[in-house]
């Protein structure tokens, strides 16, 4: 029965006007299965035809379901990649591709996760209208950052932003680290997150520049350094408990040679973040942070933007029906 189905689905456009497939006697289970084996040109080709002999909801589902799935995709891609295929005009869903879009601009035009400037001290870090780029404007000083929305151990799901370092130095004396931070009483205090403790005695947790890890107190070397023009990745998965990093897309292997960090605390509340120090009074350190996306990279596998409120999606195979 398989065998014949998917014989059948490989040649599906030359069979698909056969009154054969509209018989009483045949299944709509079997027929949703047989297209369910098409690919997404073949199940366009039936569609634009228009003279298939079987029911008409069971090809509108099916490709309803493709749709779905490419919409799924396409939230994983960068904004660069969805631009390029916009013009290339090859996609095989272009209103799916749109509506994608069209949705990252809303996003980006209305209320959105950004840098809390109530939460630092403005005598040492500025920050732009946006509310995503923060400059460095106090030598030998930590100056850190954190984003407007905390999550805790109340949420579920797995969640990611992105910090892009667009002015640095490391050579000179300078450090940038990115990853969480805990809720603290005074954010206007030079304080290292992951090294100095929050409120009811938390730590957050940071990667450096020079490949130093700080959490828990401590700072644990994992040997992986970033620069200026690295895209950085953090990724929070609160169904585990666990902490990731990324650079320029490739995960980052963690402590011990694991690739996450497990969160110490069963009561937690984190809260996105960077440190920036300088230690020469004209080295500007500068630092782009997105929590809402469009991203540089791809989002990881079944990860979403920090921003969004639905906190599952379900990651299809982008090559599945291709």
């Amino acid at each position: 029965r398989t065998a014949c189905l998917q014989r059948t689905a490989s040649k599906i456009t030359k069979f698909y006007k056969s009154p054969e497939l509209g018989c009483e006697l045949l299944r709509s289970m079997t027929l949703q299965e047989l297209l369910s084996m098409c690919s997404n040109q073949q199940l366009i080709a039936i569609q634009q035809g228009k003279e298939f002999c079987f029911k008409e909801e069971l090809l509108l589902k099916e490709t309803s379901n493709r749709e779905s799935q490419m919409a799924e995709v396409y939230r994983g891609w960068s904004l660069e990649e969805l631009t390029n295929a916009q013009v290339a005009e090859k996609e095989l869903f272009p209103h799916v591709l749109e509506e994608e879009i069209h949705r990252r601009r809303e996003n980006a035009a209305g209320s959105y996760i950004s840098i809390d400037v109530k939460k630092l001290n403005p005598n040492y870090i500025l920050v732009d209208k946006e509310r995503r780029t923060a400059t460095l404007t106090k030598s030998h000083k930590y100056a850190a950052f954190v984003g407007s929305f905390a999550r805790n151990h109340g949420g579920w799901g797995k969640w990611y932003w992105e910090c892009k370092v667009v002015a640095f130095e490391r050579s000179n004396g300078c450090t940038v680290s990115v990853g969480w931070d805990v809720p603290r009483q005074n954010y206007n205090d030079s304080y290292v997150p992951g090294l100095h403790e929050g409120d009811g005695g938390a730590f957050g947790c940071m990667w450096t520049s020079d490949g130093i890890v700080h959490h828990s107190g401590v700072a644990e070397d994992i040997f992986t350094t970033f620069d200026k023009d690295d895209i950085l990745g953090i990724g929070l998965d609160q169904d585990r408990k666990l902490l990731t990093f990324y650079k320029n897309g490739q995960l980052v292997p963690m402590m011990k040679k694991k690739n996450d960090y497990r969160i110490p605390n069963d009561h937690y509340t984190l809260l996105p973040a960077v440190c920036m120090y300088s230690a020469r009074n004209k080295q500007q350190v500068r630092v782009v942070a997105e929590f809402c996306g469009p991203f540089e990279v791809r989002v990881p596998k079944f990860f979403r933007p920090y921003g969004d409120s639905n906190p599952y999606r379900t990651h299809t195979d982008d090559d599945k029906h291709q």
